[in-house]
């Protein structure tokens, strides 16, 4: 397993991003259960957050957060 340090930045402004946080943490948590995610939390200011992940490979990981909420309605990137 490799381990990942996931950088999210919101495009968007927190109130948007608010209306979509309960769906991201539920999201957050299949990681959690499936051993993917190791730590997560915002950024101080709320410009985005940062993980710890682990996965076999890049690809995975990536395909993985393709179904995050905040992916999915274009509110982030991830690097």
């Amino acid at each position: 397993m490799k381990h990942f340090l996931v950088d999210i930045q919101y495009l968007v402004s927190y109130d948007q991003i608010s209306q979509v946080l309960p769906d991201h943490r539920a999201f957050l948590q299949t990681g959690y259960d499936q051993g993917i995610l190791l730590l997560s939390g915002p950024k101080v200011p709320r410009t985005g957050g940062v993980m710890i992940a682990r996965s076999e490979n890049l690809e995975v990981l990536q395909a993985f957060f393709l179904n995050d909420p905040y992916q999915v309605n274009h509110l982030a990137r991830y690097e």
